[in-house]
């Protein structure tokens, strides 16, 4: 399906270029880059920059986000949070949910070949994650053959959203075949 998978490339490319809050580790004279101008930077300096060359800083120890992207605790409370709700209720999820979950999986199961412990972590991660996905494709599916409340949608995140759309007009089609009603 073309127009959820745009959907999804989109919000990702739309989060690499997110701004996100840094602090410098140490001191850092002016880096010149792709054409761009990062910093200089004192050390404890906050400072905000798109989230695909923070991980650049990061990478080299120059800084480290200041705000947590996403936890395994964090998913582990919106999984236990999606279950709970009915199957008419979609709880609100963080923006930018699916590319940094992505980012915690690939993240954790990279440690995870080191480490036998991050391993354990990312493998109940990836359970809790699939549980997540599974359960809101579920409600968005449900929604798909309903009239949703205008509130309701708006808990959808952009690749859900798409995903939604894309449904109805089926959904709706065949009913009406179905039904003899073109």
């Amino acid at each position: 399906m073309v127009v959820s998978e745009d959907a999804i490339e989109g919000t990702d490319i739309e989060f690499r270029h997110s701004l996100r809050r840094m602090v410098a580790l140490r001191d850092c004279p002016r880096i010149e880059m792709a054409g761009m101008t990062i910093g200089p930077f004192k050390a404890r300096e906050i400072f905000q920059i798109e989230y695909s060359i923070g991980r650049i800083l990061e990478r080299k120890g120059v800084a480290r986000f200041d705000e947590e992207i996403l936890s395994p605790d964090m998913v582990f409370k919106i999984h236990w949070k999606e279950n709970v709700q009915t199957p008419e209720r979609l709880s609100s999820l963080p923006k930018y949910f699916y590319p940094m979950l992505r980012r915690l999986l690939a993240a954790l199961e990279e440690k995870g070949s080191r480490d036998p412990d991050k391993l354990l972590v990312y493998k109940r991660l990836l359970d809790f994650s699939r549980d997540i996905v599974n359960c809101r494709l579920r409600k968005v599916v449900r929604l798909a053959t309903i009239s949703a409340p205008k509130q309701v949608l708006e808990n959808l995140t952009p690749e859900e959203r798409a995903l939604y759309d894309a449904i109805c007009p089926i959904v709706n089609g065949w009913r009406a075949r179905i039904l003899g009603v073109i």
